[in-house]
């Protein structure tokens, strides 16, 4: 039987993120008969490029995920369904950045974890024990002589490349303005400029982390690399813990290390509808769904 209305769906989800998204959508499915969700993946750093591409070709989802620093923007330009006024999308959930970490290979090494008594690494911290993690195929770490960057078997850390990241070191370096006017538009600080410096450096100075080719081909999962002992050291968002509670793998977590100040940012995930779609009320119906708590309740207890 063929329904009566599909609507497109776009996420960024990965891992058990995606599970769990997929999960929502077959419950949402089966109290809603007549309607089926096509959902679709791509990765995060790709997704608001593709995004914008749909956009430009007449061809946006019905539904879609969308980070709060672009919902205004885009509202305002007339992408995004009004909710109400000046309401362009349901809250999602809250996300913070942190410091996941293997703790065996730091207890190996002899280092205190950065949240064991409520300390927090500064970034030179972090570097020099990332260095001290980091070890090639004869055993050296970055810091010995005849140590082979070339040929890596376990990387202290990765670069933290996504805007939460840097926005978020920035904060802690002093930077007052990270987002230029809250709308999705990086304001390139002395700070900031320093901190995408300072995170290069992992790779091209420390020899510490993977360069950005690597990691984005053959280091891919970051999740899956610190489980295995590849990885020690991993800046992420808070969402990636479920990656590592699902597969039963006791993560250590710590807060972000910092360059003057220990500090942090949160932001939110929005679901968003399309002005562009055809079926903008089962889209709304279907958005509200997906971003009540209650709903995701359900999913969970089904596990």
């Amino acid at each position: 039987m063929e329904p009566d209305t599909i609507l497109t769906f776009y996420s960024w989800a990965s891992g058990s993120e995606k599970a769990f998204t997929e999960a929502m959508i077959r419950q949402y499915e089966k109290e809603n008969k007549g309607i089926k969700i096509e959902a679709n993946f791509v990765l995060k750093p790709d997704y608001l490029s593709k995004i914008s591409i749909l956009n430009a070709e007449g061809k946006m989802p019905d539904v879609f995920l969308l980070p709060e620093s672009n919902v205004y923007q885009w509202g305002k330009k007339g992408v995004l369904h009004e909710f109400g006024e000046g309401i362009y999308g349901a809250r999602l959930n809250y996300v913070t950045m942190c410091l996941y970490y293997n703790k065996e290979l730091l207890k190996a090494e002899g280092i205190t974890p950065p949240s064991v008594n409520g300390e927090v690494w500064t970034w030179d911290e972090y570097v020099e024990n990332a260095k001290r993690l980091t070890v090639d195929m004869s055993g050296k770490n970055a810091f010995q002589d005849g140590f082979n960057e070339k040929r890596v078997k376990t990387y202290g850390t990765r670069m933290p490349t996504s805007w939460e990241a840097i926005t978020a070191l920035a904060v802690s370096a002093g930077d007052s303005e990270p987002l230029s006017g809250g709308y999705g538009k990086l304001h390139f600080s002395d700070e900031k400029i320093h901190v995408i410096q300072s995170i290069a450096d992992l790779s091209l100075s420390h020899h510490c982390a993977p360069d950005h080719v690597v990691a984005n081909s053959t280091y891919t999962d970051a999740a899956a690399m610190l489980m295995s002992g590849r990885l020690a050291l991993f800046i992420g968002t808070s969402g990636a813990f479920a990656d590592y509670a699902n597969r039963g793998f006791d993560v250590g977590v710590a807060p972000l290390p910092y360059f003057k100040t220990a500090s942090d940012i949160k932001w939110s995930e929005y679901v968003c509808v399309s002005e562009q779609s055809e079926h903008k009320g089962d889209a709304v119906d279907f958005t509200t769904y997906f971003s009540d708590y209650l709903n995701a309740l359900k999913v969970s207890e089904q596990k």
